[in-house]
């Protein structure tokens, strides 16, 4: 059984959420002051808003796959969603790997761990997209198979 969203999509679709962090975190890198965390949290909160309308538009267009039991459908999936969070953690690595940079540029170390930081929570993200997204098709057509009528329970 296919993941109802393949990597290749799940990357395009982060897209979006990988600008905002990399936004918050550059002016987080700016300020290097009490304020860079918070600036940062903001960005995760803004990126994770337009995470969850985005999966909520998503799962309106997806098919119901039926919900995975057995192991083999169960790592399939997750492996689709490790290799498009996948790409994130490794151009985060890459810009947390040691760069013969001479340490009084101590800017260009705050940039790039800023930077590392976004691509990293972008990685979170992408799994969170799918998540809200999938399970919201799936939870959609358990309660339409437990409710086939569309009518609302007697009381």
């Amino acid at each position: 059984m296919p993941s109802p969203l393949d990597a290749r999509r799940l990357v395009e679709e982060s897209v979006p959420a990988a600008v905002v962090l990399l936004f918050w975190s550059v002016l987080a890198a700016i300020a290097q002051s009490g304020v860079a965390l918070g600036l940062r949290i903001a960005g995760v909160v803004m990126a994770l808003l337009y995470v969850v309308v985005r999966a909520l538009t998503l799962a309106d267009s997806l098919a119901d796959d039926g919900q995975p039991i057995e192991s083999e459908p169960i790592l399939r999936e997750n492996a689709t969603v490790a290799v498009a969070s996948g790409v994130w953690f490794l151009a985060a690595l890459l810009f947390s790997a040691p760069l013969p940079i001479p340490r009084s540029i101590d800017y260009l170390f705050g940039l790039f761990s800023a930077i590392s930081f976004a691509l990293a929570a972008t990685g979170v993200l992408t799994v969170v997209l799918y998540a809200v997204a999938v399970g919201i098709v799936r939870m959609r057509a358990r309660s339409d198979a437990a409710n086939p009528t569309g009518q609302p329970a007697a009381e």
